[in-house]
C-alpha cells in the first residue's frame, strides 16, 4: 500500500532554482557574508533570532511540501537532492538557534554570579573567602584586571 493517493495527484513543475538561491542568499545575508550596508548590519545583528526562527520554519515547510512529492523516473535522484538541501538549510538555522541560546545561557549564569558575589562580598567572611580564593587562584581575573577599589 502506497501512502501516496494517485487518483488525487496532479503534476507540477518544480525550479529548485528559486529555493537554492533562496537559502543561499538568506544564508549568506544572516551570517553578513557579502556587502551589507552598515544600518542593516545592525538590523541583522538584532534581528538574528527572529531570521534564524523565520529560516527554520520556511525550511520545515519546505521539506513538509518535498515530502509529499515524487519525482518520475530518473528526477527522483534530483528531488531527493533538494530535500537534502532543505534539510542542511534546517539544521543550520536551528544551529544558530542553539547557539544563541547557548550564549543567552551563558550570559544569565555570569549575570547571576557577579549579583551572587556581589552578595558574598557584602559580609566580612563572604570577602574574605573571596580574597582567600583570589590569592590562592581559585577564581580568574577578569581581562585586564580588576578596576581599582572593586577587588
Amino acid at each position: 500500500m502506497s501512502i501516496y493517493d494517485d487518483k488525487n495527484a496532479f503534476t507540477v513543475r518544480l525550479d529548485p532554482g528559486m529555493m537554492r538561491m533562496s537559502m543561499q542568499l538568506w544564508r549568506e545575508a544572516t551570517d553578513m557574508k557579502i556587502p551589507i550596508h552598515d544600518s542593516l548590519k545592525l538590523h541583522f545583528i538584532a534581528n538574528r533570532r527572529a531570521m534564524l526562527n523565520n529560516h527554520a520554519r520556511t525550511a520545515k515547510a519546505w521539506g513538509t511540501m518535498l515530502e509529499s512529492m515524487r519525482a518520475p523516473g530518473l528526477d527522483q535522484a534530483h528531488l531527493d537532492k533538494l530535500k537534502a538541501q532543505v534539510d542542511e538549510f534546517r539544521e543550520w538555522a536551528e544551529a544558530g538557534l542553539a547557539e544563541l541560546d547557548q550564549v543567552r545561557d551563558q550570559e544569565a549564569l555570569q549575570d547571576a554570579m557577579q549579583d551572587g558575589l556581589a552578595e558574598l562580598a557584602k559580609d566580612p567572611a563572604g570577602r574574605a573567602l573571596l580574597q582567600r580564593a583570589l590569592d590562592e587562584g581559585w577564581l580568574k581575573p577578569p581581562p585586564g584586571g580588576y578596576p581599582k577599589g572593586k577587588r
